[in-house]
């Protein structure tokens, strides 16, 4: 029989020291950039929803059973940053915080997560990056260590 998967993940990372380098003008490419490497990867995985603001970004997107979540994580967060460097799209070096949170859902769930996505900028008024992801992990009962959660800005 052939192999039949719907596996939708979400990634939240953030970039080094929290600083807010995610410009509104660089989001749109950077958002593409990514999308092109999920759906490029050569997996079978396809992006669905891209989003953040200016310290921290969403990816969500279907994953194929042939690649780790480890593995297209590294693989996004490595090129997008090297791809940001190397245009000279920020002032300064640009790089992503070690380590991510990935999140499940069900494709019941798809819409609200898009939603969620689409509505970062109004969301981040309310609570800060540190309480999402706090609010996330206790969520999905994922035990922490509240010092490896990240900081505010420098």
């Amino acid at each position: 029989m052939k192999t039949y998967t719907q596996i939708y993940v979400m990634l939240v990372f953030g970039v080094k020291y929290r600083l807010g380098l995610i410009t509104r003008d660089l989001r749109p490419n950077l958002h593409a950039f990514i999308g092109s490497l999920i759906k490029n990867h050569g997996n079978g995985s396809s992006p669905i929803r891209i989003g953040g603001t200016a310290d921290h970004i969403h990816v969500l997107m279907k994953l194929s059973p042939k690649i780790s979540i480890a593995e297209i994580a590294r693989e996004i967060k490595s090129r997008s940053s090297r791809w940001i460097n190397e245009n000279k799209l920020i002032m300064g070096r640009f790089a992503w915080q070690t380590g991510y949170s990935a999140f499940s859902y069900s494709s019941s769930a798809r819409e609200d997560v898009i939603r969620y996505i689409d509505n970062q900028e109004e969301h981040h008024k309310r609570y800060t990056f540190r309480e999402e992801i706090e609010r996330l992990l206790k969520l999905y009962d994922i035990d922490f260590d509240p010092r490896d959660l990240p900081q505010q800005a420098i």
